[in-house]
């Protein structure tokens, strides 16, 4: 979600889910019909204003040192041009010709693109701020250990125990280290890749959702203890609404065998209203 910037001017809405996507889901009146779970209420609402927080992404100390203003908001343009580019090649191949047929190159831009989606939300920065409040608690904890024994050892458990919390002013960066961890991207990509790829046609009178947190995952594999919701969990669905009539479905494998022959294809039955719903 960027904007033309100027030497002075900077980005002051930053979006973590682009505007080019949620723009897809706008109505004749360039409008986006919302819903807001907290409070209860629709609305109507331009993708400008969308998907966003105001300077979410920056990083006033970082930009500082290096003599780069806003440099993750500007982090995201190739790969957005990119995803832009691809997402509208498989809207207009599949209007037109009924098919997905991605190529190698467009799923691997996708794999990418969601990777980086995912790290990217407000979801992601609490988890990434949790993260770093554990790693703070361990590190802390071990410190104690070689330098106050005694102490560290009326500590029962350092985690539950320790109270470490991170200024608000520093989630940004928290966050950051995250969003910029390239081998991490290409990680999550390279999993997404593995798996079945197959997108779904959405015929009925609803159409499909998205949200502040665009990917959804749903584990379909039983386990235990383990919640088996990670991107290579043996059962896991990965869902993404393209549009509102088209989702794209990435599925784990081994549990999905039986979908190996419609990997790369338009899935050949349409989703029905309770699919539509499940996925809402």
């Amino acid at each position: 979600g960027q904007c033309a910037q100027t030497a002075m001017s900077r980005v002051k809405y930053q979006h973590y889910v682009p505007r080019f996507y949620l723009e897809g889901f706008q109505s004749s009146s360039f409008k986006l019909w919302c819903y807001d779970k907290v409070a209860d209420k629709a609305f109507q609402q331009s993708p400008d204003s969308l998907g966003g927080e105001r300077l979410f992404y920056d990083l006033p100390e970082a930009e500082k040192e290096i003599g780069v203003s806003q440099f993750l908001e500007k982090w995201f343009v190739p790969l957005e041009t990119d995803a832009a580019r691809t997402l509208k090649t498989w809207l207009d191949r599949l209007a037109v010709s009924n098919t997905f047929s991605p190529s190698e190159a467009e799923m691997e831009v996708m794999a990418q693109f969601i990777a980086v989606q995912e790290l990217r939300t407000p979801n992601a920065r609490q988890a990434a701020v949790a993260a770093t409040e554990l790693a703070l608690k361990v590190s802390f904890f071990n410190h104690l250990g070689e330098t106050e024994p005694e102490l560290a050892a009326k500590i029962g458990n350092p985690i539950e125990d320790l109270e470490v919390k991170l200024p608000k002013e520093r989630w940004s960066y928290a966050h950051a280290t995250s969003i910029m961890d390239v081998t991490l991207i290409e990680e999550m990509a390279d999993i997404l890749l593995k798996h079945i790829w197959v997108v779904a046609n959405n015929t009925t009178r609803s159409s499909n959702y998205t949200s502040d947190h665009p990917i959804m995952r749903h584990s379909h594999a039983k386990h235990p203890v383990l919640k088996m919701r990670g991107l290579r969990s043996r059962g896991i669905q990965i869902v993404y609404p393209l549009s509102p009539r088209y989702s794209l479905h990435i599925v784990e494998r081994t549990f999905w065998r039986q979908l190996e022959p419609l990997h790369g294809k338009l899935f050949p039955k349409p989703m029905n209203e309770d699919n539509v719903r499940f996925d809402n």
